[in-house]
């Protein structure tokens, strides 16, 4: 029983990350961005690998990960070209850094930063 817990809690874990969250518009020649604005936050997410969950701030759903390796959490990446969504995220393991990306149409919202491992704070209960 002790095995399956620390199995189970080395596997699963928060991350508490600090960083630049970056809002802006595309350039028309997409090759760069016009920043809007510009502030330092932090925020949590909570993954476990072994379930291959994740979620993030106050984690009313999760998440499917996308692949995990021994250097690399690739938390999502999903392209629709007729609505112009982008979305890519991943996590160093060895460095802790994170880099989070939206694109809707031709606005941008990114997120890069640091991450520092803490205690899982475990996902919302299922309802069925």
């Amino acid at each position: 029983m002790i095995l399956a817990w620390l199995a189970t809690t080395a596997s699963a874990f928060n991350l508490i990350c600090s960083g630049v969250h970056v809002t802006g518009t595309l350039k028309p020649d997409h090759l760069g961005f016009e920043k809007r604005n510009e502030v330092r936050e932090s925020w949590v997410y909570r993954i476990d690998l072994e379930a291959e969950r994740w979620c993030w701030q106050d984690c009313t759903t999760t998440q499917a990960i996308v692949m995990a390796n021994d250097t690399t959490i690739y938390l999502e990446h999903a392209e629709d070209k007729f609505s112009g969504i982008n979305h890519s995220g991943y996590i160093s393991r060895e460095t802790g850094e994170v880099h989070h990306r939206k694109n809707y149409g031709n606005d941008i919202d990114v997120r890069r930063g640091k991450c520092e491992r803490r205690p899982f704070s475990g996902f919302p209960k299922r309802k069925f």
